[in-house]
């Protein structure tokens, strides 16, 4: 990006064409980096997030876990944990959601009122 910025041919159309596509593929990948990492942190603790507000629900009682971006609110992203209980009867469908605030870098509960 250096390079074609500080370029003596940086006014040229096909110059700013490619310096455009270069910034937003560079957002992209950012922005992508920044998904993987939050999903993965859900993923690799979802077992302590889920039996934190479902209690009753037994660790290996939950089964096709998956986590999911739904939306960005403002500087806090929203995500939605689901997976099946089993074991008790009929499966049952567990859906939880979580923040994660850019500014803070903390996570929270969300609560649809919220």
């Amino acid at each position: 990006m250096t390079t074609i910025s500080a370029s003596e041919f940086k006014s040229e159309t096909e110059f700013e064409i490619v310096r455009q596509e270069a910034e937003q593929t560079i957002k992209q990948a950012q922005t992508d980096k920044l998904m993987a990492d939050k999903i993965t942190y859900l993923e690799e603790n979802f077992e302590e997030l889920f039996t934190k507000h479902y209690s009753g629900s037994p660790p290996d009682s939950l089964k096709e876990r998956t986590v999911v971006f739904e939306k960005q609110m403002g500087s806090r992203l929203l995500f939605r944990l689901q997976c099946v209980e089993v074991g008790r009867g009929r499966p049952l469908q567990l859906v939880m959601k979580y923040t994660h605030d850019l500014d803070t870098g903390k996570w929270e509960f969300y609560r649809d009122s919220q």
